[in-house]
C-alpha cells in the first residue's frame, strides 16, 4: 500500500531560477598595494600587478609549450623543472611567491 506523495512544487520541465549568489569582489586597478618580490616590496597598482601577472603566465605557456615540442616530453606532463621555472618567472616579472595561487586576491578578487 503506497501512500500518496505531497504534490510536487515543480512539474517536469518546469524551469527553476536559483539565488544570485555574490562572487569575491576584484579590487580596482587604481587601488595601491605592498608585494614582496625576490628584490624586497614594491608598491605598484593593482593594475601593474595584473599586468605583470598575465605576462608572467604567458612566459610560463611558452615554457610549456617548448617542454611539450621537445622530444620524449609526455603529452600535458609539467616539466620537471616547473617549480623552478615558476620561480624564474616571478623573478623575471616581479611578483610576489603567492603569483600563481588560487586564492591570490589580487587576480581573483577577495575571497
Amino acid at each position: 500500500n503506497a501512500k500518496p506523495s505531497a504534490p510536487r512544487a515543480n512539474k517536469p520541465g518546469d524551469v527553476i531560477v536559483g539565488t544570485k549568489i555574490d562572487g569575491p569582489k576584484p579590487l580596482p586597478d587604481s587601488q595601491r598595494i605592498t608585494i614582496r618580490t625576490p628584490k624586497g616590496p614594491q608598491n605598484i597598482t593593482v593594475g601593474e600587478y595584473r599586468k605583470r601577472h598575465a605576462q608572467a603566465e604567458r612566459w610560463m605557456s611558452e615554457q610549456m609549450q617548448k617542454y611539450q615540442a621537445s622530444p620524449g616530453a609526455k603529452k600535458g606532463a609539467l616539466p620537471p623543472n616547473h617549480e623552478q621555472l615558476s620561480k624564474e618567472a616571478q623573478e623575471r616579472f616581479g611578483l610576489d611567491p603567492r603569483w600563481r595561487s588560487v586564492g591570490n586576491p589580487y587576480t581573483h578578487g577577495r575571497l
